[in-house]
């Protein structure tokens, strides 16, 4: 389950961490942080704190990608001309 949590986590951030990168640097090093924490616990075989872990940076990771999604369309809203 550990292992699982720890590979699910690493997946997601592999896949949208780019974007949180790009938009919201500080809060990819937050997140980053947080999976580095998770990979500590799973080398010390702390598995209950991999599962917590994990679960937390996975909702940090949500709030993120969702943050950097709007700080990116906030950015083309301000390249685009205003209709008035």
């Amino acid at each position: 389950m550990a292992a699982g949590a720890l590979a699910v986590l690493e997946a997601k951030f592999e896949e949208s961490g780019g974007d949180v990168q790009k938009y919201l640097p500080e809060r990819y090093a937050e997140v980053e942080k947080s999976l580095a924490d998770v990979r500590d616990s799973m080398a010390r075989k702390s598995y209950g704190d991999v599962v917590t872990g994990a679960a937390a940076a996975q909702d940090a990771l949500k709030r993120a990608v969702a943050d950097a999604r709007v700080a990116h369309a906030q950015s083309v809203a301000a390249l685009s001309p205003s209709k008035t």
